[in-house]
């Protein structure tokens, strides 16, 4: 879509090095902040954050409505991405004996991760195989709605413990 829309090779390279500065620099701020994340709100953010930037494709393909979601999505994903990730592994010290399933855990995460790409993958070949399809958006609108599952599925800390429920 964003080269559909820029129409250069070399304004596409650009764009994408600004993306990936927004998506180092977001990083680089969640890496720096201290103390327990609120894993469900992070994800609820990014969730409607992504969600609404994804509906601005909806109404137009154009620059400026590409740009814009590559833009939020450049931001916000970092912060998800850092936030599941630390989630997770300190879920993993809460395991029945320990430590002693954290390299299956982390293979298990990784099949499931994995197998979210493929499906991802499969899902843009079969309903946007054409970069102008008009489905394209709806596969993009439906792929972040899915995020507000993973919001549900993140279960809050326990507030009389300092394990998570």
């Amino acid at each position: 879509m964003l080269y559909q829309t820029v129409g250069s090779e070399r304004g596409v390279g650009l764009l994408t090095v600004f993306f990936s500065l927004l998506t180092i620099s977001m990083g680089f701020l969640v890496s720096r902040r201290r103390g327990e994340p609120n894993v469900r709100r992070d994800v609820l953010l990014t969730s409607a954050c992504v969600t609404a930037a994804a509906c601005l494709l909806l109404i137009d393909i154009r620059t400026w409505s590409v740009t814009a979601y590559m833009i939020v999505f450049s931001f916000f994903n970092p912060l998800t991405v850092n936030t599941l990730t630390s989630h997770y592994y300190r879920l993993m010290d809460f395991l029945p004996l320990r430590g002693q399933f954290r390299i299956e855990s982390v293979v298990i995460r990784e099949l499931f991760l994995n197998a979210g790409r493929v499906l991802s993958i499969f899902a843009l070949i079969w309903f946007a195989d054409d970069p102008a399809a008009s489905a394209l958006p709806i596969v993009l609108v439906c792929a972040s709605l899915l995020q507000f599952v993973m919001a549900a599925l993140v279960r809050p800390a326990s507030k009389n413990s300092n394990k998570p429920a």
